[in-house]
């Protein structure tokens, strides 16, 4: 039993090491910069940006599109495929 125990964590671990944590790109209207990597300290400006990062991105996991307070004009279409929206404050 304490055999079969060792197994299954082993099996576990592997299987966690294995997924992929899911991306998130930030977003700040104010003083993002399409050129910055999309991380919280180097936010991308426009949310068309991030959608095309997406779209270019070969990972299969989930994206997270952070945007800071801002107003985001839209001067292009960005198509964000099966989207899901949860709004927080603060």
């Amino acid at each position: 039993m304490r055999k079969l125990n060792q197994i299954a964590i082993a099996l576990l671990m592997t299987m966690s090491s294995l997924v992929a944590p899911a991306e998130e790109l930030y977003v700040n209207a104010k003083t993002g910069n399409d050129k910055n990597t999309g991380s919280q300290s180097q936010p991308l400006k426009t949310i068309a940006e991030a959608a095309h990062r997406i779209d270019a991105s070969a990972a299969k996991e989930a994206t997270t599109i952070i945007l800071s307070e801002g107003v985001y004009p839209l001067t292009e279409t960005a198509l964000l495929p099966t989207i899901n929206f949860l709004w927080k404050t603060g």
